[in-house]
């Protein structure tokens, strides 16, 4: 990372009852440490904790506070109109949707700034039209401050639903980031998932969610992967497991953020987060088992899991992007 280049990360923070809980304290520090001057837009119908915004902001992050609407980009949008952006030479967008970093983050960004990309993000997707999933994604300044970037910014989210600030913010952020012909660049990319998963499109931050962190050096995991499931992978319910052998990670802090931000209880003290696993339609399964990098996993959880022998006509596959 180059030195004496002003850093900033704008992230949007959500919480069902306003808490700024240990894995994203953990976040924050991460990102100061690699010089990034952070800044939280925490959405909800009330601010957090007084003990919960001093832990914030003991790490070095500055909290904002605003309305949940518009979802991430309608609390990045605020954070660029009370001017966190200007004048930065580097502009990250980040959320809390993902646990995390599990390595260092300083020598990942300095294998994608190597390159000199105008705009990267961790994982490239090809889902309803290509794009740089948000969750993480780096502008140089020039290219945030360029009229495709600012216009698309420019938009009333906070006034959309979920559906539309999908389509109109993460999907028509890729399309902008083209038609501007800025150069792009991501740790991940469509190409390294298997034939099949690229074939169907499928999000290989899900579907690989081990490989990536094993193999392809990706310093996250999903959230909602973890609380929802929502491909109905046999093997996620390992990620626990995983992350304590492969990583060192202490999961505590992780299982009780799940069981935190869903509302629920835990059966005994220091219980995993019961990963939800829905029947899975057989073909579906098995086309998994071909589909994911994370296959040996995939098929060790196979014989156990429950199956169904009737696919539902809407299919499984998740719109989310």
């Amino acid at each position: 990372m180059t030195a004496n280049q002003r850093r900033v990360c704008l992230f949007a923070q959500y919480h069902p009852r306003q808490r700024l809980r240990p894995p994203l304290l953990g976040y924050l520090r991460a990102l100061q440490s690699c010089g990034y001057q952070t800044f939280v837009a925490c959405s909800g119908p009330a601010a957090p904790p007084e003990a919960d915004r001093a832990a914030l902001e003991a790490t070095g992050a500055s909290l904002l506070c605003r309305p949940n609407a518009g979802l991430d980009f309608g609390a990045w949008q605020h954070l660029v109109r009370e001017g966190c952006a200007d004048g930065a030479d580097r502009v990250l967008l980040a959320n809390d949707s993902v646990f995390g970093p599990f390595r260092p983050l300083g020598p990942v960004i300095d294998r994608m700034e190597a390159g000199s990309p105008d705009v990267w993000g961790l994982i490239e997707s090809r889902q309803r039209g290509w794009h740089l999933q948000s969750w993480f994604l780096q502008f140089t300044g020039a290219a945030f401050r360029h009229s495709a970037i600012k216009q698309l910014f420019a938009q009333p989210f906070d006034r959309m639903d979920k559906d539309a600030v999908i389509e109109r913010g993460e999907l028509a952020l890729g399309e902008a980031i083209r038609a501007a012909g800025l150069r792009t660049d991501a740790l991940i990319k469509h190409r390294d998932g298997t034939r099949s998963a690229r074939h169907h499109t499928l999000n290989m931050m899900h579907l690989d969610w081990a490989h990536n962190m094993l193999a392809l050096g990706m310093p996250f995991i999903k959230v909602e992967l973890l609380r929802l499931n929502p491909m109905r992978l046999p093997w996620t319910h390992e990620w626990d497991g995983l992350l304590r052998t492969a990583f060192g990670v202490d999961t505590g802090p992780l299982n009780d953020y799940l069981y935190d931000y869903t509302g629920t209880t835990p059966p005994n003290p220091g219980a995993p987060y019961p990963v939800p696993l829905l029947p899975v339609p057989i073909r579906l399964a098995i086309g998994y088992v071909f589909a994911t990098r994370d296959h040996v996993m995939a098929l060790r959880n196979l014989r156990g899991a429950p199956i169904r022998f009737r696919m539902p006509p809407e299919g499984l596959v998740p719109r989310r992007v």
